[in-house]
């Protein structure tokens, strides 16, 4: 399966959310991080930005660095960004590479 990116934004709480699915690895990485950067450019500053990886089905360390580029690209525009779903083997990648305090983990991304 390949990977995916969406973009929504729920109506109501007005999070908008990107949420990435499928198997992320070198052959897709560069577009997933070109689709993230567009979609945070076109977020609205007010609202918060959830980053959801637990449709993710295969944990490689090239996620992780998806990820951190994503969060800076949301930080350096002055969004509250967040990143859930990171469980089991990636929050272990992200842990062991030393980046789980530098990422905004959602409360049930640990």
């Amino acid at each position: 399966m390949s990977a995916r990116l969406t973009c929504a934004k729920d109506a109501q709480s007005k999070e908008m959310a990107l949420s990435i699915s499928g198997t992320v690895d070198l052959s897709n990485v560069a577009d997933l991080l070109a689709e993230g950067e567009k979609a945070v450019q076109a977020a609205d500053a007010t609202s918060p930005l959830r980053i959801d990886v637990s449709l993710v089905e295969n944990a490689q360390s090239v996620l992780i660095s998806l990820l951190l580029r994503l969060v800076a690209a949301a930080e350096a525009k002055g969004l509250n960004v967040s990143v859930s779903g990171l469980t089991g083997k990636m929050f272990d990648i992200a842990r062991v590479s030393g980046v789980e305090t530098v990422l905004p983990l959602a409360d049930e991304a640990v």
